[in-house]
């Protein structure tokens, strides 16, 4: 044998060698027996619960997983991964409210990748805004500040209207009449 030929013949037996060791182990072709292991299942539970400009969600932990890949879309069917991560809840906070978002988490390791969980879905809104109004009634309440009533004290403004109201649409006297900052500030 001449040293063309050897070398030829090392490189096919190396490579043989190569390929018969990870085919045994599982690791290259799928078709081992030996030390292999299997990927996690698709996790379950997924629990999507809005918030403001958030959603938060949470899963049931997958046997093996040592992580999940958290897709997102505002289509049903066509999410995308946005994190990957360990644990079992994700908040996502990059949702804008009045918009239906739909999600799934997949469990991964070593091995590979689990099928998507079931799919869920949440619409994060605002709060709704909360009506106030103050009523003030001068004949009974004590001065707290040179600024009592919303009129200034300080200029000399004494006749501060009986039951005053402050509401969303600003400052009322008793019989509804809109007062504006001028009158509040000068009486």
């Amino acid at each position: 044998m001449n040293c063309r030929n050897f070398l030829k013949t090392t490189n096919v037996l190396l490579i043989g060698a190569l390929l018969l060791y990870c085919t045994g182990c599982g690791g290259y072709g799928g078709g081992g027996t030996g030390g292999g292991g299997a990927a996690p299942s698709a996790p379950t539970g997924l629990v999507a619960t809005p918030g403001n400009a958030t959603v938060s969600l949470t899963w049931t932990a997958s046997t093996g997983a040592t992580g999940y890949y958290i897709k997102r879309s505002t289509t049903s069917g066509a999410e995308t991964q946005i994190a990957a991560q360990a644990g079992t809840s994700y908040n996502d906070t990059t949702v804008t409210n009045g918009t239906k978002y739909f999600y799934v988490v997949a469990a991964y390791n070593s091995y590979g990748t689990s099928a998507d969980s079931a799919e869920v879905s949440a619409t994060p809104t605002a709060p709704a805004a909360v009506n106030v109004t103050i009523t003030v009634d001068p004949t009974k309440t004590r001065a707290i500040s040179p600024y009592i009533y919303g009129t200034n004290f300080y200029e000399g403004n004494t006749n501060a209207p009986a039951l005053l109201t402050l509401d969303r649409a600003g400052w009322k006297s008793l019989d509804g009449v809109q007062l504006d900052q001028q009158w509040l500030e000068r009486g």
